[in-house]
């Protein structure tokens, strides 16, 4: 192996020493039609660039790999190059390409540009290395120095014989490629990112390689293109992995729902690559266990073990804890599964179920209404329920009565509900272990049964009628009012309270008005504070009970003796 390296070396060198001599007859170009200030070419706009598919492989490093590393070398399909000073110039279909600057009137900055096939590399191949070779033949000056080279993915379809400065379109970012030398010959730069990336998806549009472009001297570098012949065209020779897919695990004894203090968790999995690969196949898996469904993962035991073993005993915690396991396959190239959710779990079930009640609102318009409830238990799940209920009201019996006995349904409806009653609910459950919940000594929802019409006497905006109004013998009462369950306000009944003189009735008006005028002088009362309730009788025969509370106060003050700063906002239900 060792002589066949160095005879493929040595021929090589001889070749190279051959292209090397011929090439120094070959003058790098020069334009006539430069123009110093020509802009660079554009980039796409952001919406237009292609998607990054790039992915991240989670690999695993393993000792050795070259059994499955695959070698090809990918030869250029077509190269040219571009020059800032002959912007709309084609340079295609030359033997050679120049890179670097060249000072006017030459062609100013110059960069090869370059596009391979990839010569049937399988989608999402893991690229081990890529090392694009090309061969310089020229240097401008001689002997210039070590240049450190850049590369910007093409992004849309150009042509050898007819891409331009000005029509060349190319990514806006740049990956560092390495450097080339003075010496004639064969010059490597490292495309193992750019690459990877048209493996994974992106679009191969080729490369444009990027050197010295300062332009305060001549820099100038000059390369083989395929059309020069003799083999000195560019090519890319490439070391990949096609082996790329994670193993696949499989659950093979899903644990029991209850398990003992120990139980025996079981694994096992396959390889798997994308078509036309061979699967590098098993190395070994990684097990963790978490206690509870959001704890920390942790080792199982060994952590990580050899396909010779696919069974291990667990020890659990304490009684009621749920252990969750998981695991992962590492195959013989790194390809390493990500961890998922838990593959099995089991449990010890001491506890009971834990029930709730959907709220309530505080009032109920109707005397018949649904109640719901749930529950939950971490272990065997809830078998069923029983649900009581108590009626706070006076004269009623307080005690909590069953209303349901091992129901499994969450719902009810709740009939025959009496005006004025406070109705409050609880439950509790059972799981299919036979543990049984007790009742909560506070309701878990509780509601208010109103069936009358309601009615309120609005605030008053001023609440003081001073002598400056523009009518102070009255002043207007506005109310507001709602019947329930499709009954209508047939009538209001509005009540007074002048200076805590006692409540009295004003008047009753039909149910469609709202307002009034209230004549307090023609009622022999002058200044004062006047407070006022409203009550309401609806088309079902419920009358909105007077509470003698007031809802609504206004101030007569002609004799202009009070004097507020400020009002304060009246809120009321």
């Amino acid at each position: 192996m060792r002589n066949t390296r160095l005879c493929l070396l040595h021929a090589l060198l001889v070749f190279a020493l051959v292209v090397g001599a011929l090439g120094l007859a070959a003058p790098a170009v020069l334009a006539q039609d430069a123009t110093p200030d020509a802009p660079p070419p554009a980039a796409l706009p952001p919406d237009q660039m292609p998607d990054q598919v790039d992915e991240e492989f989670e690999i695993e490093p393993m000792p050795d790999l070259s059994p499955w590393i695959k070698r090809v070398r990918l030869n250029v399909t077509q190269d040219a190059y571009i020059a800032s000073g002959r912007p709309d110039a084609n340079l295609g279909g030359l033997a050679h390409m120049n890179m670097g600057y060249q000072l006017a009137p030459g062609e100013q900055a110059v960069r090869p540009v370059m596009q391979f096939d990839l010569n049937g590399i399988p989608s999402k191949a893991r690229v081990q290395s890529a090392r694009l070779n090309f061969y310089q033949y020229q240097t401008v000056p001689t002997g210039l120095g070590n240049t450190n080279i850049v590369g910007r993915k093409m992004v849309a379809p150009w042509g050898e014989h007819s891409i331009t400065w000005h029509n060349a379109r190319y990514d806006g970012g740049s990956t560092g490629l390495g450097s080339v030398t003075a010496s004639t010959g064969w010059q490597v730069l490292d495309l193992h990112a750019i690459l990877q990336s048209w493996v994974n998806g992106q679009a191969n549009y080729g490369v444009v390689l990027t050197g010295n472009e300062v332009a305060s001297a001549t820099h100038l570098r000059s390369f083989r293109t395929r059309e020069a012949g003799g083999g000195t065209a560019p090519f890319v020779d490439v070391e990949y992995i096609c082996d790329t897919k994670t193993p696949l695990s499989n659950v093979v004894h899903p644990l029991p729902t209850y398990a003992k203090a120990s139980f025996t968790v079981t694994w096992s999995g396959e390889d798997r690559a994308p078509s036309h690969c061979t699967p590098s196949g098993l190395h070994s898996f990684d097990l963790e266990y978490r206690v509870g469904s959001s704890g920390t993962w942790h080792k199982l035991n060994k952590g990580r073990y050899p396909i010779a073993q696919m069974s291990d005993s667990v020890h659990h915690g304490s009684d009621g804890e749920t252990i969750y396991i998981r695991w992962r396959g590492l195959d013989n190239v790194g390809n390493k599964e990500n961890y998922g959710n838990a593959e099995t779990h089991t449990t010890v079930d001491s506890l009971p179920p834990q029930t709730a009640m959907t709220p309530l609102p505080p009032f109920t318009t109707a005397t018949s209404f649904t109640i719901q409830w749930s529950g939950t238990d971490h272990v065997s799940g809830v078998a069923d329920y029983d649900v009581e209920y108590r009626l706070l009201m006076p004269g009623a019996d307080s005690s909590w009565t069953r209303l349901l006995t091992g129901v499994t349904e969450t719902s009810h409806l709740f009939t025959g509900a009496a005006e004025g009653g406070i109705y409050e609910f609880r439950t509790r459950a059972r799981d299919n272990a036979g543990n049984e919940g007790v009742f909560p000594e506070t309701a878990q929802a509780s509601t208010t049964i109103d069936l009358n019409p309601h009615a309120i006497v609005d605030p008053f905006n001023p609440p003081i009628l001073k002598p400056t109004a523009p009518v102070t013998e009255t002043f207007t009462v506005h109310w507001t009012g709602y019947a329930v369950g499709g009954a209508t306000i047939t009538e209001y009944q509005l009540f007074y309270n002048y200076n805590g003189e006692g409540w009295k009735e004003w008047t009753t008006f039909p149910g469609t008005e709202t307002q009034a005028q209230f004549p307090y002088l023609s009622m022999s009362m002058g200044d004062g504070v006047y407070q006022f309730e409203a009550t309401a009788t609806d088309s079902a025969g419920h009358t909105k009970p007077r509470t003698d509370t007031p809802e609504a106060t206004m101030i007569v003050d002609l004799a202009d003796k009070i004097h507020p700063g400020a009002y304060l906002p009246v809120v009321h239900r």
